[in-house]
């Protein structure tokens, strides 16, 4: 998802005379939450793709780094709309890529 909002953002905001220099490296070192934030502040995204994206890096966040959460997980049904967003915000932000294509 993060190297997708980097296609989408460089595809929509920066020239293709530009593409390989300074505005683009920076595009580069950004991470998920910059990115996201970054998209929908510069409307390349809308809401409905940033909150459910948003919440895909929160959940993400909290599973790789807070061991506790990890293990409170007592079975699928208890996530299965975090699950159900995990799997749509990819595909949003995909099909705003083949958009912009």
């Amino acid at each position: 998802m993060e190297q997708q909002l980097g296609i989408l953002l460089t595809l929509e905001l920066i020239p293709q005379s530009r593409r390989d220099g300074y505005v683009n490296e920076q595009l580069d070192t950004m991470g998920l939450a910059k990115k996201l934030k970054f998209g929908r502040d510069s409307d390349v995204i809308g809401n409905g793709v940033f909150s459910e994206a948003w919440d895909v890096r929160r959940t993400r966040n909290k599973l790789v780094h807070n061991p506790v959460y990890r293990f409170s997980i007592e079975n699928y049904n208890t996530h299965r709309n975090r699950v159900n967003k995990a799997i749509r915000a990819p595909d949003k932000i995909d099909q705003l890529i083949q958009n912009a294509v």
